[in-house]
């Protein structure tokens, strides 16, 4: 979170989590990333995390604080 915050200047939301197989705690990280920061966050986790993963996908419209305003809606 930390790389996240600081490196690549953006926030992020932490969701606890259990897993389906082995069934242990752990949390997932939620965050809006620019194409490059991507590829930071990848490079980030190759080295540090290399057992992690992550999912990447497009988001077409990101509504609330510091995004699209409801009222613009």
């Amino acid at each position: 979170m930390e790389f996240i915050n600081k490196r690549l200047g953006r926030g992020c939301t932490l969701l606890s989590s259990e897993g389906g197989y082995k069934r242990r705690d752990g949390f997932t990280i939620m965050c809006l990333l620019m194409p490059r920061q991507v590829v930071e966050l990848k490079r980030f986790l190759a080295e540090h995390f290399p057992s992690s993963f992550m999912v990447v996908t497009e988001a077409n419209e990101v509504v609330g604080k510091g995004f699209k305003r409801w009222r613009n809606i």
